[in-house]
Order: structure tokens, then C-alpha cells, then sequence
């Protein structure tokens, strides 16, 4: 059996509604006034289950795998169990981007620390936005 809408029922477009803000100010304890001027809606949250993704800002939208052991950045480099913060993503003053197991195996295994990709000198780099024009 569907309910039917009252005609009182006011239909709210969320892309186009400020009142579904979801921008990390918008997620805290709004004040009195902005309680005032929402909508009164006929819905109650009962509960919220909130799932996040995450990625490396890093490499070309084309480039987005590690050039040692070709899994993407967001994957897990052989040897590690997780991705993220045990499974970092460095990037050398040449500009290559490889998981830290990746490169650390690379250099390891060389006589003198070349980057995989440009033979040039291994150097760890500063990490910069991608965005910043100077690619």
C-alpha cells in the first residue's frame, strides 16, 4: 500500500537546495536562525551510515599506476596488506610516482639509486599539487 503526498508536502530538489549542504561547515550543529529558516519536512533520520572513498592526488589521470609493480596507487603494492598510510605513495625530485615498497626494493637492488623510469639520480621529492601548472 503507497502513502499518497498532501498537497501541503513541500517537494525539495536536493541538488539545488542548500538546505542538503553536506560541506564539512555544513555538517555541524546548525545555529538557531538557520533552524528557523529550514523547511519543515516530514521525514525523521532514524540512522546514518556514511562511506567515504578516498585516492592519491597523484600522476596523470592516464599514469595512475606505479611504474615498478603496475598497480594502481590506490592498490596495494606487493608486500603490503593495506593500502593507505602502510602502502605510501613518494615521489622523487624527477616528478615518477611509486608505492614506497616499490622504489625502496628498486634501490636496493641497484649499485647506485636510479629512478625506474628516467635513470636519473633517485632523489626523494617534495610533494606539490598536480594542479599547479608547472607539470
Amino acid at each position: 500500500m503507497s502513502r499518497k503526498r498532501s498537497s501541503d508536502t513541500p517537494i525539495i530538489d536536493a541538488s539545488t537546495s542548500d538546505s542538503f549542504d553536506l560541506s564539512a561547515s555544513a555538517l555541524h550543529t546548525p545555529t538557531e536562525s538557520q533552524l528557523k529558516n529550514r523547511p519543515k519536512l516530514r521525514v525523521r533520520i532514524k540512522k546514518f551510515h556514511g562511506v567515504a572513498h578516498w585516492t592519491w592526488n597523484c600522476g596523470d589521470d592516464d599514469d595512475d599506476v606505479c611504474g615498478i609493480c603496475q598497480s594502481a596507487y590506490e592498490g596495494v603494492a606487493p608486500g603490503a596488506k593495506y593500502p593507505g598510510d602502510e602502502c605510501p605513495v613518494v615521489v622523487g625530485k624527477c616528478r615518477h610516482y611509486f608505492h614506497l615498497q616499490c622504489i625502496t626494493t628498486w634501490i636496493s637492488t641497484r649499485n647506485s639509486p636510479t629512478c625506474p623510469m628516467c635513470r636519473q639520480e633517485w632523489d626523494l621529492g617534495v610533494e606539490t599539487s598536480r594542479d599547479d601548472g608547472n607539470n
